[in-house]
Protein backbone atom coordinates (compact mmCIF):
# COMPACT_ATOMS: atom_id res chain seq x y z
CA UNK A 1 0.00 0.00 0.00
CA UNK A 2 2.99 2.57 0.89
CA UNK A 3 4.55 1.42 -2.74
CA UNK A 4 1.19 2.56 -4.25
CA UNK A 5 0.87 6.18 -2.78
CA UNK A 6 4.54 6.79 -3.55
CA UNK A 7 3.80 5.59 -7.27
CA UNK A 8 1.06 8.00 -7.12
CA UNK A 9 2.13 11.02 -4.83
CA UNK A 10 5.53 11.12 -6.65
CA UNK A 11 4.59 12.27 -9.84
CA UNK A 12 2.52 15.35 -8.18
CA UNK A 13 6.32 16.38 -6.44
CA UNK A 14 9.51 17.86 -8.52
CA UNK A 15 12.51 15.99 -8.23
CA UNK A 16 15.57 17.47 -6.38
CA UNK A 17 17.35 18.49 -10.16
CA UNK A 18 14.08 20.05 -11.24
CA UNK A 19 13.99 22.15 -8.69
CA UNK A 20 17.46 23.63 -8.72
CA UNK A 21 17.09 24.13 -12.18
CA UNK A 22 13.93 26.30 -11.32
CA UNK A 23 15.80 28.31 -8.49
CA UNK A 24 19.00 28.70 -11.29
CA UNK A 25 16.49 30.25 -14.19
CA UNK A 26 14.50 32.58 -11.03
CA UNK A 27 18.37 33.84 -9.95
CA UNK A 28 19.33 34.42 -13.52
CA UNK A 29 15.85 36.30 -14.43
CA UNK A 30 16.39 38.15 -11.19
CA UNK A 31 19.98 39.05 -11.68
CA UNK A 32 19.00 40.63 -15.44
CA UNK A 33 16.82 42.51 -14.07
CA UNK A 34 18.19 43.57 -11.14
CA UNK A 35 20.65 45.28 -13.23
CA UNK A 36 21.78 48.95 -12.95
CA UNK A 37 20.09 51.37 -15.24
CA UNK A 38 23.10 52.51 -17.17
CA UNK A 39 23.84 48.66 -17.89
CA UNK A 40 20.53 47.95 -19.23
CA UNK A 41 20.53 51.09 -21.14
CA UNK A 42 23.60 50.19 -23.03
CA UNK A 43 22.00 46.64 -23.54
CA UNK A 44 18.65 48.34 -25.10
CA UNK A 45 21.03 50.75 -27.43
CA UNK A 46 22.70 47.54 -28.56
CA UNK A 47 19.35 45.83 -29.24
CA UNK A 48 18.13 48.92 -31.52
CA UNK A 49 21.09 49.07 -33.20
CA UNK A 50 20.64 45.01 -33.92
CA UNK A 51 16.99 45.99 -34.99
CA UNK A 52 17.93 48.84 -37.32
CA UNK A 53 21.30 47.03 -39.00
CA UNK A 54 18.59 43.83 -39.63
CA UNK A 55 15.89 45.95 -40.93
CA UNK A 56 18.89 47.88 -43.59
CA UNK A 57 20.30 44.87 -44.44
CA UNK A 58 17.00 43.07 -45.56
CA UNK A 59 15.88 46.24 -46.97
CA UNK A 60 19.24 46.24 -49.25
CA UNK A 61 18.52 42.25 -49.50
CA UNK A 62 14.92 43.04 -51.03
CA UNK A 63 16.75 45.69 -53.43
CA UNK A 64 19.15 43.60 -55.16
CA UNK A 65 16.42 41.27 -55.50
CA UNK A 66 14.07 43.94 -57.66
CA UNK A 67 17.37 44.37 -59.39
CA UNK A 68 17.86 41.26 -60.84
CA UNK A 69 14.43 40.70 -60.81
CA UNK A 70 13.96 44.04 -63.54
CA UNK A 71 17.16 43.79 -65.27
CA UNK A 72 17.37 42.62 -69.29
CA UNK A 73 18.03 40.02 -70.18
CA UNK A 74 21.33 39.46 -72.69
CA UNK A 75 20.54 38.75 -75.87
CA UNK A 76 21.31 35.21 -76.96
CA UNK A 77 23.98 34.42 -79.27
CA UNK A 78 21.37 32.55 -81.38
CA UNK A 79 19.03 35.28 -82.16
CA UNK A 80 18.97 37.15 -85.66
CA UNK A 81 21.66 39.90 -85.85
CA UNK A 82 19.92 43.16 -86.41
CA UNK A 83 20.12 44.56 -90.03
CA UNK A 84 22.41 47.36 -90.25
CA UNK A 85 21.14 50.59 -90.98
CA UNK A 86 20.53 51.44 -94.52
CA UNK A 87 23.16 53.55 -96.01
CA UNK A 88 22.01 56.13 -98.52
CA UNK A 89 22.88 54.65 -102.66
CA UNK A 90 25.69 55.94 -104.05
CA UNK A 91 25.43 57.50 -107.20
CA UNK A 92 26.72 54.75 -109.88
CA UNK A 93 29.57 55.23 -112.24
CA UNK A 94 28.99 56.19 -115.31
CA UNK A 95 30.38 54.04 -117.87
CA UNK A 96 33.44 55.76 -120.23
CA UNK A 97 32.03 56.19 -123.80
CA UNK A 98 34.90 55.76 -126.08
CA UNK A 99 33.88 56.67 -129.57
CA UNK A 100 37.14 55.96 -131.16
CA UNK A 101 37.14 53.12 -133.14
CA UNK A 102 33.52 53.27 -133.74
CA UNK A 103 33.57 54.57 -137.29
CA UNK A 104 33.11 58.05 -135.52
CA UNK A 105 35.17 60.87 -137.03
CA UNK A 106 35.62 64.17 -135.33
CA UNK A 107 35.38 67.37 -137.20
CA UNK A 108 37.93 69.62 -135.91
CA UNK A 109 40.55 67.01 -137.17
CA UNK A 110 39.20 66.28 -140.87
CA UNK A 111 40.25 70.35 -141.36
CA UNK A 112 43.38 69.65 -142.91
CA UNK A 113 43.51 66.07 -144.53
CA UNK A 114 44.79 66.38 -147.72
CA UNK A 115 42.53 65.79 -151.09
CA UNK A 116 44.18 63.87 -154.13
CA UNK A 117 42.86 64.08 -157.68
CA UNK A 118 42.34 61.35 -160.16
CA UNK A 119 46.26 61.11 -161.24
CA UNK A 120 46.61 60.47 -157.54
CA UNK A 121 48.33 63.64 -156.88
CA UNK A 122 47.31 66.49 -154.32
CA UNK A 123 44.84 69.15 -155.17
CA UNK A 124 44.62 70.62 -151.97
CA UNK A 125 43.55 70.08 -148.35
CA UNK A 126 39.99 70.34 -146.31
CA UNK A 127 39.63 73.60 -145.00
CA UNK A 128 35.55 73.80 -143.63
CA UNK A 129 32.81 71.50 -143.11
CA UNK A 130 29.76 72.70 -144.20
CA UNK A 131 26.22 71.10 -142.01
CA UNK A 132 22.74 72.02 -142.73
CA UNK A 133 20.56 72.40 -139.63
CA UNK A 134 19.64 68.85 -139.07
CA UNK A 135 23.21 68.07 -138.98
CA UNK A 136 24.09 66.86 -142.17
CA UNK A 137 27.61 67.48 -143.59
CA UNK A 138 26.57 68.43 -146.90
CA UNK A 139 29.81 69.84 -148.02
CA UNK A 140 33.63 70.23 -147.83
CA UNK A 141 35.99 73.28 -148.76
CA UNK A 142 39.37 72.29 -150.46
CA UNK A 143 41.74 74.91 -150.40
CA UNK A 144 43.47 75.17 -153.84
CA UNK A 145 46.40 77.17 -155.55
CA UNK A 146 48.29 79.63 -154.17
CA UNK A 147 51.87 79.18 -151.57
CA UNK A 148 51.78 78.94 -148.11
CA UNK A 149 47.98 80.29 -148.33
CA UNK A 150 48.77 83.27 -150.26
CA UNK A 151 46.38 83.88 -153.43
CA UNK A 152 44.72 80.22 -152.41
CA UNK A 153 41.27 79.98 -152.88
CA UNK A 154 38.08 77.34 -151.27
CA UNK A 155 36.48 75.29 -153.18
CA UNK A 156 32.91 73.18 -152.27
CA UNK A 157 32.93 70.11 -153.02
CA UNK A 158 29.65 67.32 -152.24
CA UNK A 159 30.28 65.54 -148.70
CA UNK A 160 29.53 62.41 -151.07
CA UNK A 161 31.63 63.26 -154.39
CA UNK A 162 34.76 62.15 -151.85
CA UNK A 163 35.94 59.17 -151.57
CA UNK A 164 37.68 59.01 -148.01
CA UNK A 165 40.16 56.04 -147.64
CA UNK A 166 41.75 55.53 -144.15
CA UNK A 167 44.95 53.91 -145.76
CA UNK A 168 47.98 55.98 -146.85
CA UNK A 169 48.37 56.45 -150.59
CA UNK A 170 50.61 54.08 -151.95
CA UNK A 171 54.01 55.40 -153.30
CA UNK A 172 54.16 56.27 -157.26
CA UNK A 173 56.07 53.04 -158.69
CA UNK A 174 59.64 54.37 -159.81
CA UNK A 175 60.33 54.49 -163.09
CA UNK A 176 62.13 51.42 -165.17
CA UNK A 177 65.62 51.95 -166.07
CA UNK A 178 67.10 52.51 -169.32
CA UNK A 179 67.78 49.55 -171.40
CA UNK A 180 71.45 48.82 -173.04
CA UNK A 181 73.45 47.43 -169.81
CA UNK A 182 76.09 45.30 -169.59
CA UNK A 183 75.96 41.46 -170.19
CA UNK A 184 76.93 40.97 -166.52
CA UNK A 185 74.45 43.23 -165.17
CA UNK A 186 71.71 42.70 -167.62
CA UNK A 187 68.67 44.81 -168.40
CA UNK A 188 68.43 45.98 -164.98
CA UNK A 189 67.42 44.72 -161.67
CA UNK A 190 63.54 45.48 -160.88
CA UNK A 191 63.06 47.60 -157.53
CA UNK A 192 61.65 45.64 -154.77
CA UNK A 193 57.59 46.27 -153.96
CA UNK A 194 57.02 48.58 -151.20
CA UNK A 195 56.59 47.51 -147.90
CA UNK A 196 52.61 47.13 -146.33
CA UNK A 197 52.15 50.33 -143.68
CA UNK A 198 51.53 48.82 -140.52
CA UNK A 199 47.69 49.77 -139.80
CA UNK A 200 46.97 53.03 -137.82
CA UNK A 201 44.97 53.42 -134.56
CA UNK A 202 41.92 54.50 -134.80
CA UNK A 203 42.33 58.14 -135.12
CA UNK A 204 38.53 59.51 -136.02
CA UNK A 205 39.64 60.89 -139.16
CA UNK A 206 40.62 59.59 -142.77
CA UNK A 207 44.09 59.63 -144.22
CA UNK A 208 42.83 61.21 -146.87
CA UNK A 209 39.87 61.84 -149.59
CA UNK A 210 40.09 61.60 -153.17
CA UNK A 211 37.85 63.08 -155.94
CA UNK A 212 37.28 63.28 -159.85
CA UNK A 213 38.30 66.85 -159.84
CA UNK A 214 42.18 67.75 -161.11
CA UNK A 215 44.12 70.62 -159.90
CA UNK A 216 43.30 72.39 -163.20
CA UNK A 217 39.50 72.14 -162.86
CA UNK A 218 39.40 73.33 -159.20
CA UNK A 219 41.49 76.65 -160.47
CA UNK A 220 38.10 77.42 -162.63
CA UNK A 221 35.94 76.44 -160.13
CA UNK A 222 34.41 79.25 -158.24
CA UNK A 223 35.44 80.51 -155.13
CA UNK A 224 33.35 80.13 -151.83
CA UNK A 225 32.38 82.99 -149.81
CA UNK A 226 30.44 83.58 -146.44
CA UNK A 227 29.40 86.97 -147.11
CA UNK A 228 27.03 88.16 -144.02
CA UNK A 229 28.29 85.54 -141.37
Amino acid sequence: MASFARRIIAPAYPSIDSCHEVVMNKIACRSLFNQPAPLRKIQEEEMFKRIVFASVGAGLLAATAVAQTSAPTPPSSSSTPAAPAATPASKPAMPENNLAGKGKWRASKLIGVDIYGPDDKKVGDVTELVFDKSGKVEMVTVGVGGFLGIGSKDVAIPFEQVSWSDQPMAPAAPAPAAGGGTAGTGAGTASAPPAAAAPKAPAMYPDHGKITLTKDQLKEAPAVTYSGS
